[in-house]
Formats: structure tokens, C-alpha cells, sequence
């Protein structure tokens, strides 16, 4: 299977024809200029759609607290804690009390649709963890994400000792986790792909015969100053 939009084309090569396309692939294919894409089988689609929905129920997650935080803006109640939806945080919503009977209704569903959507994306999180045992990219998976978690708390120590701000060390070890998922993401996807450009990376052998080519000094010769 090759990817349509990686084939090579010219600017100026506008006539498309169904014989000028096969010979044009046939070309291509001969000079190894065709990328090839992987199809992802049952399995795969399984286990993507799962993550899809788990994406999905942490979506909703989101939306639903901007739609809590809204509301009590709105009404001017402003939590002065340290962080957000912590135990803390949760306490200090369980106590609001408002003097309306409805706005107290639209409170309670806003704080429901939270509770409804963590937990879907607890569920979500627990079904993933319990399908990726058995799955054929399983130890791909957990190699990547071992190397990325020691990676990340080491950096992530690194950087507080170095009184960086805990935000700035956030975004940094956030954009390092990015390409710990995209690396993951390569492997499942184009594994030969990937074989492929660590094989042409590889250093060439280094060479065991001696050169055939041997030097004779002429004593004969004299050199001058």
C-alpha cells in the first residue's frame, strides 16, 4: 500500500492520465521512490478506537469544568487555592451554597456532568491498560514509555534543582512527552520504516583486508632543503 501524497511529482507535469499514472508508478517503484504506509488490521482499529473514545471522555472532561468555572465567574466566586480540582479544590465546591434555588440546580448538574465524565475517562483509562496485554505492540509500547519515564523525572528534577519555575518545567517535559507519543505512534504505524532509516543511520563496517595498494622508498632519491 503506498500513501497517494508522498509520491514524487513535477510542477509541470499536469496531464494525468491512467497510462501515464502506471507508468509513472511503474517508475517510481523500480527506483524505490514509493513510500509504503502500513494498514493497521483488526486488532489495531480496535485499540484505536478505544483510545479515541478515551480521547474523547477527556474532551468532554475538560469542557464540562470550563463550563463549571464559568458559571461561578460569573457569579463572582473565584477558588483562592493552589491548584484546580485537587481534594482541596473539591471540598471548597461541595461547600458553595447559593440563594437561588435555581442557580443551585444548574450548580449541582455542572459539578454531576464533572463527576460523569471522570468517570468515563477512569474506565476509559482502566479498559486501556487492561487491553494492552496480549497486543502485538505491547512491548514496543512499554520499552518507549519506561524510557520517556525515566527520562522525564530525571529532567524533571534536574530542572527544579535548577529553580527553573514549575510552569516552564512543565511545558519543557510536555514537549519532550510529545515526541516520546510520536515515536511511539512511528513504531506501531511504519515499524520497517523505522528499521529502514536506523539501517542507512548505521555506521559502515570498519575495513579487516589492508589496502592493496603498498609504497616502495627509492634510496636512490635525494631530496634537497
Amino acid at each position: 500500500m503506498i500513501a497517494p501524497s508522498l509520491i514524487p511529482t513535477k510542477a509541470s507535469d499536469r496531464v494525468k492520465t491512467d497510462r501515464r499514472d502506471a507508468r509513472q508508478l511503474a517508475r517510481l517503484f523500480r527506483a524505490g521512490e514509493l513510500t509504503a504506509i502500513y494498514v493497521p488490521d483488526a486488532e489495531d482499529e480496535a485499540m484505536r478506537d478505544l483510545v479515541r473514545a478515551r480521547d474523547r471522555a477527556m474532551i468532554d472532561q475538560r469542557k464540562a469544568r470550563q463550563r463549571l468555572k464559568g458559571f461561578l465567574l460569573r457569579l463572582g466566586h473565584r477558588y483562592l487555592g493552589r491548584g484546580n480540582w485537587s481534594s482541596a479544590h473539591l471540598r471548597y465546591l461541595s461547600s458553595l451554597r447559593f440563594s437561588h434555588a435555581a442557580q443551585q440546580i444548574a450548580f449541582q448538574e455542572y459539578l454531576e456532568a464533572i463527576t460523569v465524565a471522570s468517570e468515563r475517562l477512569e474506565r476509559l483509562t482502566k479498559a486501556m491498560e487492561a487491553a494492552l496485554p496480549g497486543w502485538k505492540r505491547e512491548p514496543v509500547v512499554r520499552a518507549i514509555a519506561l524510557k520517556a519515564q525515566q527520562r522525564l523525572n530525571g529532567r524533571y528534577r534536574l530542572m527544579l534543582g535548577r529553580h527553573k519555575k514549575t510552569v516552564v518545567v512543565v511545558a519543557a517535559l510536555a514537549r519532550e512527552l510529545c515526541g516520546f507519543v510520536w515515536a511511539i505512534a512511528c513504531q506501531v504505524s511504519a515499524p520497517e520504516k523505522i528499521k529502514a532509516r536506523a539501517a542507512l543511520r548505521a555506521p559502515a563496517p570498519a575495513r579487516t583486508t589492508p589496502s592493496r595498494r603498498q609504497y616502495q622508498l627509492d634510496s636512490s632519491k635525494r631530496y634537497k632543503n
